[in-house]
Parts: C-alpha cells; sequence; structure tokens
C-alpha cells in the first residue's frame, strides 16, 4: 500500500494481511474446516495470532487476530491489526494501558 494509505485509520490495504501471515493457516484458526489456508509470508514475517490485554487486565485470546502497537503521534496512540476474516491491514487509535505485542524491525 502506499505511504498515505497506511498512514489511515480502519481497514486498507488489498492483501496485505495475507502476505505477512504465517505460512497456511499456521496458528490460525487451524480447527475451524470452514476457513480457508490463509498466509503466504512473504516478507517471513510469521504473523500469529497474538491476542491483547484490555485495560482491566483481562487476556483476549481467540486464535483470530493480531494486534502490535504502531508508532504513536504526539500523545495519540495507535496500533495495527490482522485477523482471519480479512486479507487487509487495520489500524486505529487505542489507549495506552492496553497490552499488545511489540514486533522489532532490523534497520
Amino acid at each position: 500500500m502506499t505511504t498515505n494509505e497506511a498512514g489511515y485509520t480502519g481497514w486498507r490495504g488489498v492483501d496485505e494481511a495475507d502476505k505477512l501471515s504465517a505460512l497456511y493457516n499456521n496458528g490460525w484458526g487451524a480447527n475451524n474446516p470452514d476457513l480457508q489456508l490463509y498466509g503466504i509470508d512473504l516478507y517471513g514475517f510469521d504473523a500469529r495470532p497474538t491476542g491483547c490485554k484490555g485495560i482491566d487486565g483481562r487476556i483476549n485470546i481467540q486464535n483470530n487476530a493480531a494486534y502490535w502497537w504502531a508508532p504513536a503521534n504526539d500523545s495519540v496512540f495507535y496500533y495495527r491489526s490482522i485477523d482471519l476474516y480479512h486479507k487487509t491491514v487495520f489500524r486505529s487509535t487505542i489507549h495506552p494501558s492496553y497490552g499488545l505485542c511489540v514486533r522489532c524491525v532490523k534497520d
């Protein structure tokens, strides 16, 4: 997706989640026979479901979504997410008390 589109909120892109997700449905609701094979892991990112920790401390793990912190803008915090039901990427604001994954990228 373009740099401008990457900065938008909501679902955007075409098939970026497929390109980032673990090969086939490894970790992505593999016990559900209705789901198609998911992910081609084109970039070696190997995204798998992560769940998240809510403000109240409860952990939500349903094996259908992955969440990562995204760069903050001033005092606004963002996250990115992919899930089993979309081939695109989601971006939105979030309260900083949530617990999400961090992905380190080597320059």
